[in-house]
């Protein structure tokens, strides 16, 4: 049998298992050589997909629970004076829905360690490679020890920026280019799964979810552009960053004994669907990450959360904007009404000037909502700035803490004005 009918009818027919039986009831063969598997995914799906893209593009277009059909499409396209109302409304909405969560912030302090749940993210810089991620991985697995952790990340450092490539060659017609990219994306994520496990069988379940993606970006790459609009082919092909760091990072708990799973943000995050100035309908986003995740924490399972991307109200993928996972971090803290968010990037905290060119820089060990966001206005590209205001509305703190020195102080962002002192609110360390 040649290799890539080899891949195929392997991942084929794990694909259908999985729907039968669990992963750990699933004996199945060995896995053909990883140096080769991102190559069969992509020509396997290419061959095996094409065709079926094409038609599904047609009249009635692709319905992959992402995607609605032409006359649905029609049905769900607003009018621009119903548009204006309606964003009226969903900022009422908005506040209403921040306004009604019961917070009972004194009672919810009081809470034993056990019972409160803390944010918990890590950006891309910080997860460059297997070692990075297994040291990320380590922190939310000594948290967990003691406190429900839910976890939320960027893609890996880089990939965003070559997704974005994948769709410049789309958009030029440069189908060959954009396959070949995403191929070699796609290869990078395998070596990076390959190196958490050390040489020894990878995970099934990790094989299969880097298996489903592989194929998902080769259909959307080879037959996605056709039938929708530039815009709407880049959110979803950019979004697999996050989807594929999710897996990573969630496999990467698992494999030190924390049970985890990955979660894309697009089922229970929900934009106004603009995609130049996106913003989320807290009203409907908020009681769905609830449900989302509260099972899994209640399980002791960390739930690992895609940041960037969100859902449209017609339920098709998009994003929150570039550089965003920290909103989306806020976004879901918010609505997990979370003891804390600790953002896990390259550097130790706020300074007052940047310590890249400013040798005399100070590190500020606490700043008020309002000063972090100045200095974020200001160039500080610690925290995205959207972030604050969420955080601000629901009092819970920001903790900015350096990844690879856990044991720097960090900077605290917020504890004045609920009236906590960083010693007694328990730290995130």
């Amino acid at each position: 049998m040649g290799a890539y009918p080899y891949y195929a009818h392997y991942y084929g027919y794990a694909f259908w298992r999985r729907g039968q039986l669990k992963p750990t009831q699933f004996s199945s063969p060995s896995p053909p050589p990883e140096e080769s598997l991102a190559g069969g995914f992509f020509v396997f799906g290419v061959l095996k997909w094409r065709g079926e893209a094409a038609r599904m593009t047609q009249n009635p277009r692709r319905t992959w629970g992402i995607w609605a059909t032409a006359k649905e499409e029609d049905e769900m396209a607003p009018e621009a004076n119903e548009r204006q109302s309606e964003g009226n409304e969903e900022r009422r909405q908005n506040g209403a829905a921040l306004r009604n969560l019961d917070r009972s912030s004194d009672e919810a302090n009081e809470l034993q360690r056990s019972n409160r749940v803390r944010v918990m993210k890590f950006g891309g810089s910080v997860m460059a490679s297997a070692d990075n991620i297994l040291l990320a991985a380590r922190h939310v697995a000594e948290a967990a020890r003691n406190e429900r952790i839910a976890v939320v990340v960027s893609a890996l450092r880089g990939v965003t920026d070559r997704l974005y490539s994948v769709t410049r060659a789309l958009r030029l017609r440069d189908e060959q280019s954009a396959l070949s990219e995403a191929q070699e994306i796609a290869q990078f994520h395998l070596h990076i799964a390959r190196e958490l496990y050390s040489g020894d069988e990878q995970e099934f379940q990790l094989r299969i979810e880097l298996a489903e993606l592989s194929l998902e970006l080769s259909t959307v790459v080879s037959g996605g552009t056709e039938g929708h609009s530039p815009a709407e082919v880049t959110d979803e092909v950019v979004s697999f960053g996050e989807r594929w760091s999710s897996r990573l990072f969630a496999a990467a708990l698992r494999r030190i004994g924390v049970n985890a799973d990955a979660l894309d943000a697009f089922h229970f995050i929900v934009t106004d669907g603009d995609r130049e100035d996106p913003h989320p309908k807290l009203a409907e986003s908020y009681p769905k990450i609830h449900e989302a995740l509260y099972g899994y924490l209640e399980a002791g399972t960390v739930p690992v959360v895609t940041g960037f991307v969100a859902a449209t109200p017609e339920g098709r993928i998009t994003t929150l904007g570039r550089n965003s996972s920290d909103f989306s971090a806020a976004i879901v803290a918010c609505a997990l009404r979370a003891h804390d968010l600790t953002i896990w990037t390259s550097v130790d905290g706020f300074f007052d000037a940047d310590p890249n060119h400013v040798p005399s820089a100070q590190q500020f060990e606490e700043l008020s909502y309002e000063e972090a966001l100045e200095h974020s206005q200001r160039g500080a590209r610690v925290v995205h700035p959207k972030a604050f205001d969420f955080l601000m509305q629901e009092r819970i703190p920001l903790l900015v803490r350096n990844a690879a020195r856990p044991d720097a102080p960090g900077t605290w962002i917020g504890l004045r004005e609920i009236g906590r002192q960083s010693a007694a609110s328990g730290g995130s360390r």
